[in-house]
């Protein structure tokens, strides 16, 4: 098969299972979206009509310091052509899904050969998460989007060493993590792989261009010298639910720490930034009490980026609701691993893709090993620690909570 006809049949089958997703919005818009949606929209809403950045119905609009601005600002491009609707936003995501995986195809190009490159693209078209997102109204495709290009330019970066590639390589890793944070600090390492000072010091300045302004933004209306203040609360309802379990002896729900937070506060928080120290401060002592539990936490988080994920989606669409009240709210992904477990005792037929992905993402991860380890051995050095940090960083980062996918 010639090259022309293997990407053309990898776009085909990954525009196709697109479609099949994408279809049943045409009649019911409200299956693209999830509770997060509404706040991007609102978010969206505000910055074309009030040109604030804030989820407030009315004025005064608080700042909003949870979310970073990438995807309201997409969806604000379509409201400021009247052109806002989830249909819209689906068919654009769509049309980007298929030039990301054209760019991967063109990167395994460069890194392998034909067929590796066809494997590769055609993992990217039929991985079931991906399909899945393509078509709803979140974050995560476009981080998707803009995270296959940043790789790309990056790769080319070690190879030609061109400032143009690397200042565009550096915009897109910044895009990214104003999209979803979880790549803010993969610029750091990846400066450290073998190249000129110059050419680290123009990638780093690019790629943290765009998260100092927003820090600034963050300082200026918030008092908060961060990208965002998800953290705290991300202590308080992911890893201090686990931990609190340990010390108690008995299961501790999320809903019991917030609960228990918001009675000391009847009158609310005056801010995000307040409701996340707030958060941290209750549950640094919790942690501090079990400390070995974030490296469990951690390690139960990689087990799900492996393939709870794509079980967990695939259920939330099939049989809505359900899955959370088999499962219980704790917070923990070794809960959700848990729950994959007891819906898959509910409905065995789930099993085989389970374990077909489990295998399939493990065979990658293993696959990454590999191409290292042959890049070492032909001296290719740069290269070998690229491929090494991107999988590395994504299996210890991104465990966790809110970032799995």
């Amino acid at each position: 098969m010639s090259k022309t006809s293997s990407i053309l049949l990898i776009l085909l089958l990954a525009l196709a299972s697109r479609l099949f997703v994408f279809w049943p919005l045409l009649d019911n818009p409200a299956q693209g979206t999830a509770p997060d949606s509404g706040l991007y929209l609102q978010l969206a809403n505000n910055l074309l009509q009030h040109h604030v950045f804030s989820d407030e119905t009315q004025p005064p609009f608080k700042p909003e310091t949870f979310r970073t601005p990438g995807y309201p600002v997409f969806l604000a491009m379509f409201a400021s052509l009247n052109a806002l609707s989830v249909q819209n936003v689906a068919i654009i995501q769509i049309l980007l899904s298929l030039l990301a995986i054209y760019i991967a195809w063109l990167w395994y190009l460069q890194l392998g050969n034909a067929k590796a490159a066809f494997c590769g693209a055609m993992v990217l078209a039929l991985d079931p998460v991906i399909v899945l997102h393509t078509s709803f109204l979140l974050s995560d495709i476009l981080f998707f989007e803009l995270m296959i290009p940043a790789g790309y330019f990056t790769w080319n970066c070690l190879r030609t060493s061109s400032a143009a590639k690397t200042i565009t390589a550096g915009l897109l890793w910044g895009a990214a993590a104003m999209v979803r944070p979880v790549s803010l600090y993969l610029p750091l390492l990846l400066a450290w792989v073998p190249g000129s000072k110059k050419a680290k010091a123009c990638f780093l300045i690019a790629s943290y261009l765009l998260p100092c302004l927003w820090v600034l933004r963050n300082i200026k209306q918030a008092d908060l010298p961060a990208v965002s203040s998800m953290g705290g609360v991300h202590l308080l309802i992911c890893f201090a639910t686990g931990a609190e379990t340990l010390r108690r002896g008995e299961t501790v729900l999320t809903s019991d720490l917030v609960n228990a937070v918001h009675a000391e506060y009847p009158q609310g928080f005056a801010s995000d930034v307040e409701q996340s120290r707030i958060y941290a401060a209750r549950a640094k002592p919790i942690l501090k009490a079990h400390p070995f539990y974030v490296l469990e936490y951690c390690f139960w988080g990689t087990v799900k980026t492996l393939a709870g994920t794509a079980l967990d989606m695939m259920l939330d669409v099939a049989y809505p609701g359900q899955s959370r009240q088999l499962s219980g709210a704790t917070g923990s992904p070794k809960a959700a691993g848990l729950k994959t477990l007891a819906l898959m005792k509910y409905y065995p037929m789930l099993a085989p893709i389970f374990i077909l992905y489990v295998l399939g993402l493990g065979t990658l991860y293993l696959g990454h090993l590999a191409g290292v380890w042959i890049l070492l051995r032909t001296q290719r050095y740069a290269e070998a620690a690229f491929i090494f940090i991107i999988p590395v960083y994504i299996l210890l980062i991104t465990n966790h909570a809110g970032y799995y996918r």
